[in-house]
């Protein structure tokens, strides 16, 4: 009978608080930059070196329901033929990526299929999937 293959567990920040010898809160802190927070640059050093070591990256599921929010931004369209072959468009919405990236936001593209149609829009935002539109 054949072993099954072991899956690794994808680290945790409490895996980087462990190795840094810190607490979660001083991790968040560091990761989120939260302002008023003294830690002294050899803990920061510290716990970064730990985000290396261990290839931390935020779960950003957990982070979505912890903060009840997505930090996507819904641009929908009618056709995608508009979009593409125009560009302005390509430059518009390059501009808006750039400017919702500096906040820490993403752009959610979906096609609507009917401009009148705001269903797609409305079950969106109802079910959390983002935090708010682009509209133009």
């Amino acid at each position: 009978m054949a072993e099954e293959p072991k899956t690794t567990r994808r680290p945790s920040m409490s895996d980087v608080a462990r190795l840094a010898g810190v607490s979660q809160t001083t991790v968040s802190f560091i990761l989120n930059d939260t302002p008023g927070s003294h830690i002294p640059q050899e803990t920061r050093d510290r716990v970064l070196a730990a985000v290396g070591e261990l290839n931390y990256r935020p779960n950003v599921s957990a982070r979505n329901l912890r903060t009840q929010s997505t930090n996507l931004i819904g641009f929908g369209f009618d056709d995608p033929a508009n979009v593409t072959s125009q560009p302005i468009i390509d430059r518009f919405l390059y501009s808006i990526i750039l400017s919702l990236e500096a906040d820490g936001y993403h752009l959610l593209t979906f096609v609507t299929g009917n401009r009148a149609d705001t269903r797609p829009y409305r079950e969106l935002y109802r079910h959390g999937q983002v935090a708010g539109f682009v509209v133009a």
